[in-house]
């Protein structure tokens, strides 16, 4: 977050922050909202909207070179195919290691 952030061309007076949890060594003063993503708050609801689309385009290009994943199916996410394929192949380097199926002590 904090790379998107600075590599605006132009940078925010104040950030927005989904979540409880600021960004550590942000220039810029911040602001956390928890479900910031619902109800009035369409600045962040659009970001997090775009930031979706974004990835899961990315991950749908990364698909050619992960095919055992079947990421064309399932952007990334926990389906049940992806949660086998996690078993029988482990986590690919560019699997995010927080994603609970990706860590070593994960039984089912």
């Amino acid at each position: 977050m904090k790379r998107a952030v600075l590599k605006l061309k132009v940078q925010p007076e104040l950030c927005l922050v989904d979540g409880n949890q600021s960004i550590k060594n942000l220039p810029m003063p911040q602001q956390t909202l928890v479900k910031g993503d619902e109800g009035d708050r369409f600045v962040i609801a659009s970001a997090s909207i775009i930031a979706k689309v974004w990835r899961d385009a990315l991950v749908v290009r990364l698909a050619s070179k992960y095919p055992m994943y079947d990421l064309v199916a399932n952007k990334g996410y926990g389906t049940f195919r992806h949660l086998q394929a996690l078993q029988q192949y482990g986590p690919s380097r560019l699997h995010r290691m927080s994603f609970r199926p990706c860590q070593v002590n994960y039984v089912q």
